[in-house]
């Protein structure tokens, strides 16, 4: 079987296995498709837009009504939290949490409100804020919109301002600046639109990969420019590799795998 579905929440676990006792692998967000191609229980094996594959549950997930596979207008939500509410009242009923990155399907504008379809069928109201076009200086942007979430703690398997995990912390802003990662940073360090450099020819935006005692790369971050970077490492963080700074992480340096530089992407 294959079929069609959309995340129904605003972020849903994905399991390694069906059962909520089995490894978290990563998170779907809400309006995302997912491809189902298996049933166990009420367990849904699905594929998400990365290739990444595993089990969600199947109260987080809808087939999609009528009206919303419908409507083609989109929005993505920007504001790290919201809400979408029953009137055009913050005060009103809350029909359904929203997160960064959330797509929403929407029907009118009227003010700053969006009127906007879910995809289980119902519908409500948001003043969130939504995502405008990246400009032509991407590296600026990815390096702004990193710091917006400084401070979120670090959760395995995590996506979103709930929590990330390293690679999907990179993920998530990548792919806010137009960039598609695969998920994890095993995958990330072999991606093909990134051309390897040297650590003294880093800019603001590249990425930078660390292996464990084995060789295998186990975690990444985005360079802040000259020695500094940002990562998911207990929490979203600014560290850098000056030896004379107290921000110095003495154990990433020594265990730097590789560079990769992003210059195919910027204009």
């Amino acid at each position: 079987m294959k079929k069609e579905s959309y995340t129904n929440v605003s972020v849903a676990n994905v399991y390694e296995k069906p059962d909520f006792k089995s490894s978290v692998v990563t998170q779907a967000l809400l309006g995302e498709t997912l491809m189902v191609f298996g049933e166990q229980g009420k367990w849904l094996n699905i594929r998400q837009w990365d290739g990444y594959e595993g089990w969600i549950r199947n109260f987080f997930v809808a087939e999609g009504a009528e009206a919303y596979v419908s409507c083609k207008t989109e929005i993505v939500i920007d504001d790290l939290f919201g809400a979408v509410y029953e009137d055009q009242n913050e005060s009103s009923t809350v029909i359904r949490g929203i997160v960064y990155g959330n797509v929403l399907k929407i029907s009118e504008k009227e003010n700053n409100w969006y009127y906007v379809i879910l995809p289980d069928g119902k519908l409500g109201w948001t003043n969130a804020v939504i995502k405008e076009e990246v400009g032509k200086d991407i590296r600026t942007f990815l390096m702004t919109e990193s710091k917006r979430f400084l401070g979120i703690p670090y959760v395995w398997g995590g996506k979103t301002p709930k929590g990330f995990d390293c690679s999907g912390f990179i993920q998530t802003i990548m792919r806010a600046g137009g960039i598609e990662l695969p998920r994890d940073a095993q995958q990330q360090v072999q991606f093909y639109g990134f051309k390897e450099i040297e650590l003294s020819d880093i800019q603001g935006g590249d990425l930078i990969f660390f292996s464990d005692e084995g060789g295998n790369v186990d975690h990444v971050a985005l360079s802040l420019g000259e020695s500094e970077f940002i990562h998911s490492s207990g929490f979203v963080k600014t560290e850098n590799f000056n030896k004379f700074s107290p921000g110095f992480n003495k154990q990433l340096y020594q265990n730097l795998y590789s560079v990769k530089s992003i210059e195919g992407y910027c204009n």
